[in-house]
C-alpha cells in the first residue's frame, strides 16, 4: 500500500508468489511444458495450472524431412563482407547525422538573428531604416 502526500492516492497491489516453482520448470523434460491459465468471473475455471508434454510422431517427422528441398545460395557471404557493410552503415549514418546537425545549427543561427533583428530600437518618423538581407 503506498500514500502519496501531494495528493490523495491510496494504491493496492496483491503480490503473488511464483505459481509454478524454478525447480519444477528446471526438472522438466525436452516436450515438457507447465502453466497456469487466466479465467474470468462469468467462465470459471477450476484446473488453472497444467503440465503437459508434446507428443510427436517421429515416424511422420522423418517422412517430411526427407521430402525437404536445400534453400540455394543466392549470395556467398563472407565476415569481411559483413565488416565492410557495417563499418558503411556507421560511416553514413555519422555523415546524415553531421547533415541533419548543420541543418540544425543554420535554423538556430536564422532564429537568433531574427530573434536580435526584432529586438532593436525602432526608429522614429522621417528616419531612414536599413534592411540588409
Amino acid at each position: 500500500m503506498s500514500i502519496n502526500s501531494s495528493d490523495s492516492s491510496i494504491t493496492k497491489a496483491t503480490q503473488m508468489d511464483y505459481a509454478i516453482p524454478a525447480s519444477k520448470i528446471a526438472t522438466l523434460s525436452s516436450g515438457e511444458f507447465v502453466g497456469v491459465v487466466a479465467d474470468n468471473p462469468e467462465q470459471k475455471i477450476k484446473l488453472k495450472m497444467f503440465h503437459s508434454e508434446i507428443q510427436n510422431d517421429h515416424e511422420a517427422i522423418a517422412l517430411e524431412e526427407k521430402g525437404y528441398v536445400e534453400i540455394p545460395m543466392v549470395k556467398k557471404v563472407t565476415a569481411e563482407m559483413v565488416e565492410e557493410n557495417y563499418k558503411q552503415i556507421k560511416r553514413e549514418i555519422f555523415d546524415l547525422l553531421k547533415t541533419e546537425c548543420a541543418k540544425q545549427e543554420v535554423k538556430a543561427e536564422v532564429k537568433e538573428t531574427k530573434k536580435r533583428a526584432n529586438s532593436r530600437p525602432k526608429k522614429g518618423k522621417g528616419e531612414e531604416q536599413s534592411v540588409s538581407y
